[in-house]
C-alpha cells in the first residue's frame, strides 16, 4: 500500500506500507497524523514478482477534521488529481498551473477581395469577409480611393472591434455614432454599403471596418499610428485597395521614402512580417493577416498579379471557447442526501463569470433527471428533500462562462454530503475452507467469509447465489440460504456443501434438493459464488462480492473385489456342490465415498453344459440384491 499527497506518489509525505496475507479485507494503518483539508491518494497492489509489474488500483479522499461536530460522511473532488475524473467540454485544467482554462476554438473566415473598377463583379459578396459564417464586413468606402481597410479581432474570442471613439468588440454608441477613430471610415455617410444594396438584409456590418486612404504621407503617418494602437496579440485582417485610374497610386517605394523613417508605414508593415508588401509595385489588390506582435504566428499574405486577378480565401484563426461544461463522476449510493458544498473564484476583481450548477439525480436503473440549478450565490445548499430510494446516485454539473475575459470561473471543490449505503466484501483471510482436488462421490465443502468493511449497518438479510458448471458447460443453481444482516465490522460464514449423494441428501433436506451431486461429476468443474447479486440491500460497489472457484474431482477406477460362496464354502472348478445351492456374491471396492447399493454393478446369468446362457432378474425367488450401507458390503 501507499499513500500520497500526489497521485504521482512521489513525494515526501509518501509512505508505503506492506501486510502479508491471503486474499480478502486487508487493512493497511498507514501510522500518520492526517493533516485536515489535505486530499489523500492511496493504491494497493499485489507485491509482484521477479519480473513482473505491479498491479494498482487506486483511490483518494479528502481529510475534513470534525471541529467538534458529529462525524459526517461525504465524497467529492478538491485537487487537481481529483478533478481530471471529471469529464470536460470546452474547458479543461492546466496540468502545470493547476488552473481552469477554456479550450482553444478555431473561427472559420471566408475572405473575398480584389481591385474596384477592374470589370470584376462589383457586388458586396466580392468584398466580403465571412467569420463563423456571419456576414462582418460587406463593402469599402469607395470615396476613399486607394486605401487600406483593417478589420482587428480579440485574441481569445476572435471578436471584432467596433470602430467607435473607444473601439470595443461591445457597442457603445448608437450606430449613427459609428466610424471616425483616428480618422478612418466606417461607411461613407448616406451610402453605407458604398455600391451594392445586397447587404440590407445584414445591418451593422460596416460598424467593424477600419479604413484609411494612402495618399500622402500624413495618411500613412496615420495609418502607422494606427498600426500602433492596435492591442498586442490582436488578429488584425488588412486589405489593400486601388482604384482606377491606376496612374496616381502611391506605391510601395514611395511608402519607404517617407519621412518618418523606421516609423513609417512600410516598416510598421516589415515589423509584423508582412514583407509581401515589396511586391505593391503596380495596381493590384492585397490581403494580409497576422497578430500583432506574436512571432508565433505565421502571417498569411497575397497580392493579386494584376488589377484584374481576385483573391478568395477560406482560413481558420485560434482563439479560445467562452463556455465549459465539468460533469463529475457519479457520486454514492447514499441512503440519504444531506447537503452540497461548492466554492470558486474568478480571475477578476470585477467577475465577467457565469456559473451554475446543475444537480442530476440517477436512478438505479441509470435514467437521469436535473433535479436542480445552482447559481454562484448558492453554495452550501440543502438537499435533504431529494429521495435517495429513487435517486441512490447524484452527479454535479458545471456550467462555466465568460464571453468577456475568456478566463473561466476557478472552481476549487464540491462535496456531497450524504449517509451512505453498507458495504461488504469477501473475506478469506478471515475464514476460508476450500478443496482444490475431490474424489467422485466425496461431498464439496466450501466456507467464506463476507465482512460489513463499512460503518452502515445492512438492515435486512443478504440473499446470495451459488452456481456449479461442470466440464459440459451445463450450470446447476444451488441452493443457499440468506446471510444474517451484518452490523458494521461484523462478519457472515457463507457454507455451501455439494453431496456426494443427491438422492440420501434431498431425502433429508425436502425443502432444498440439490440438483447435482459430485458422483454425478466428473474432471474440472466451477463453482460460482455471488453475494447480494441484486444489489438489495443496495451497496457501495459488487465487484468484492463474487468469486468462482475451479475444482477437480477424480474419476479413476477403484480396485473391485468379488467374493461368492455356495452355501457357505469357497469351490474350485469341477468340485461338486448342492443342487439348489445358496450362491452368495459378495462385491466390495476401496471406494471411500460411493456405495455399492444399485442393481447396475452387476449382471447375474448361468451358463448351461449345453451353451444355453439363462439370465436372471433381481428382486425373485431365484435372486435378490442387499444394497451396502456405509462400508458393509454389496450382497447378492
Amino acid at each position: 500500500m501507499e499513500l500520497d499527497t500526489t497521485e504521482l506518489f512521489n513525494s515526501s509525505s509518501l509512505v508505503t506500507k506492506t501486510v502479508k496475507s491471503i486474499g480478502g479485507a486487508i487493512s493497511f494503518d498507514p501510522g500518520i497524523t492526517f493533516k485536515d483539508s489535505t486530499v489523500y491518494y492511496w493504491r494497493v497492489s499485489p507485491v509482484p514478482g521477479t519480473g513482473e509489474d505491479y498491479r494498482w488500483a487506486n483511490s483518494s479522499f479528502q481529510y475534513i477534521a470534525s471541529k467538534g461536530i458529529d462525524k459526517l460522511n461525504g465524497i467529492g473532488q478538491s485537487h487537481y488529481w481529483q478533478h481530471v475524473q471529471s469529464t470536460m467540454a470546452g474547458i479543461g485544467i492546466d496540468s502545470v498551473s493547476r488552473q481552469w482554462r477554456f479550450n482553444e476554438l478555431l473561427h472559420s473566415f471566408l475572405i473575398a477581395h480584389g481591385v474596384y473598377g477592374s470589370g470584376i463583379p462589383t457586388g458586396w459578396s466580392n468584398f466580403a469577409i465571412r467569420q463563423d459564417g456571419a456576414l462582418i464586413s460587406s463593402f469599402q468606402c469607395t470615396t476613399l480611393g486607394n486605401s487600406l481597410m483593417f478589420n482587428v479581432f480579440t485574441p481569445d474570442g476572435i471578436q471584432p472591434y467596433i470602430n467607435e471613439s473607444t473601439p470595443s468588440p461591445v457597442q457603445n454608441v448608437p450606430n449613427t455614432s459609428i466610424g471616425g477613430f483616428m480618422g478612418s471610415k466606417a461607411s461613407c455617410g448616406n451610402h453605407p454599403y458604398s455600391f451594392d444594396v445586397d447587404p440590407i438584409n445584414y445591418p451593422n456590418t460596416n460598424k467593424y471596418n477600419f479604413q484609411f486612404t494612402y495618399k500622402t504621407a500624413a495618411d500613412r503617418d496615420n495609418i502607422a499610428k494606427f498600426m500602433d494602437w492596435i492591442p498586442d496579440g490582436s488578429y488584425v485582417i488588412v486589405r489593400l485597395f486601388v482604384v482606377s485610374p491606376y496612374t496616381s497610386i502611391p506605391f510601395v517605394d514611395t511608402w519607404k521614402s517617407d519621412a518618418s523613417g523606421v516609423n513609417n508605414l512600410y516598416q510598421k508593415f516589415i515589423g509584423q512580417g508582412l514583407s509581401a508588401i515589396d511586391d505593391f509595385t503596380s495596381a493590384k489588390a492585397g490581403l494580409f493577416i497576422y497578430k500583432k506582435s506574436d512571432n508565433s504566428f505565421t502571417p498569411y499574405q497575397q497580392l493579386t498579379a494584376d488589377y484584374l486577378e481576385q483573391i478568395q480565401v477560406s482560413t481558420s484563426l485560434v482563439g479560445k471557447d467562452s463556455i465549459g461544461y465539468v460533469t463529475s463522476p457519479k457520486f454514492g449510493p447514499a441512503k440519504s442526501w444531506s447537503s452540497i458544498q461548492w466554492n470558486g473564484k474568478s480571475e477578476e476583481s470585477t467577475s465577467t463569470d457565469h456559473a451554475s450548477v446543475d444537480v442530476i439525480g440517477i436512478t438505479a436503473s441509470g435514467s437521469t433527471s436535473v433535479l436542480r440549478t445552482l447559481s454562484s450565490t448558492e453554495q452550501n445548499v440543502d438537499i435533504s428533500s431529494i429521495d435517495a430510494a429513487t435517486y441512490p446516485y447524484l452527479q454535479l454539473k458545471l456550467r462555466n462562462v465568460d464571453s468577456v475575459n475568456y478566463t473561466p470561473y476557478q472552481l476549487r471543490y464540491w462535496h456531497i454530503m450524504y449517509t451512505p449505503v453498507p458495504e461488504g466484501a469477501l473475506a478469506g483471510n478471515i475464514a476460508l475452507e476450500s478443496q482444490d482436488t475431490i474424489d467422485i462421490g466425496q461431498d464439496l465443502k466450501f466456507g467464506i467469509a463476507f465482512k460489513n468493511v463499512s460503518d452502515q449497518v445492512y438492515t435486512d438479510s443478504i440473499k446470495a447465489n451459488v452456481t456449479l458448471r461442470n466440464k459440459s458447460n451445463q450450470l446447476f443453481t444451488i441452493p443457499i440460504r440468506k446471510l444474517k444482516p451484518i452490523q458494521p465490522g461484523d462478519t457472515a460464514m457463507v457454507f455451501i456443501t455439494i453431496p456426494g449423494d443427491t438422492s440420501i441428501y434431498n431425502a433429508a433436506h425436502p425443502s432444498e434438493k440439490m440438483p447435482i451431486g459430485t458422483m454425478d461429476l466428473g474432471g474440472e468443474i466451477t463453482l460460482g459464488l455471488d453475494i447480494n447479486p441484486s444489489m438489495d440491500p443496495l451497496e457501495q460497489m459488487h465487484d468484492n462480492n463474487f468469486l468462482y472457484k475451479s475444482i477437480y474431482i477424480r474419476t479413476e477406477q477403484h480396485n473391485t473385489q468379488l467374493d461368492v460362496t455356495f452355501d457357505g464354502i469357497h469351490i474350485l472348478d469341477n468340485d461338486i456342490v448342492a443342487a439348489k445351492p445358496v450362491v452368495a456374491i459378495r462385491v466390495s471396492d476401496d471406494s471411500k465415498y460411493l456405495l455399492l447399493n444399485d442393481t447396475s454393478v452387476a449382471k447375474i446369468s448361468l451358463v448351461y453344459p449345453d451353451g444355453t446362457v439363462k439370465k436372471f432378474g433381481y428382486n425373485s425367488d431365484t435372486l435378490t440384491f442387499t444394497p451396502a450401507k456405509d462400508s458393509v458390503k454389496m450382497r447378492l
